[in-house]
């Protein structure tokens, strides 16, 4: 076999292992792990009543109380500055599984919800301010 062809031969092998190795390298060794998933914390809102110290002269009043059945998310609900928007994508690179995440909380809006069902809603999010999880530009 001539040696130019044994050169262009073992460019092609070295081409090959890095396509593969590389990706491999990158996504297990140097990559950090995705942030974790975003979710909801359920909140928790405890009422306490006073109760009344019975005296020997109390007297016993009947009351009458109406309610109107309204759902506890109706009214109108904006964004809070705590709150962050972002994205998950789960990539393939070279037979590789990774998930590639970006965030921001540059995000305002509201919206309007009555008998559980959404009148209105609008968010804006800058997306120029989006971060990734990746260290590439």
């Amino acid at each position: 076999m001539k040696p130019i062809v044994r050169k262009i031969l073992a460019g092609v092998v070295v081409l090959a292992i890095g396509a593969v190795a590389g990706p491999w390298i990158y996504i297990n060794l140097i990559k950090q792990d995705a942030p974790d998933v975003l979710t909801l914390e359920p909140s928790v809102t405890t009422t306490t009543a006073a109760a009344a110290e019975p005296t020997e002269t109390s007297t016993t009043v009947a009351t009458t109380v109406t309610t109107v059945a309204t759902s506890a998310t109706d009214g109108e609900w904006a964004v809070v500055a705590e709150s962050i928007v972002g994205y998950r994508v789960k990539e393939t690179i070279v037979g590789q599984k990774t998930e590639g995440v970006g965030r921001t909380a540059a995000v305002t809006g509201s919206l309007t919800i009555s008998d559980q069902k959404v009148l209105n809603a609008e968010f804006t999010v800058d997306m120029t301010t989006l971060k990734s999880d990746s260290t590439r530009p």
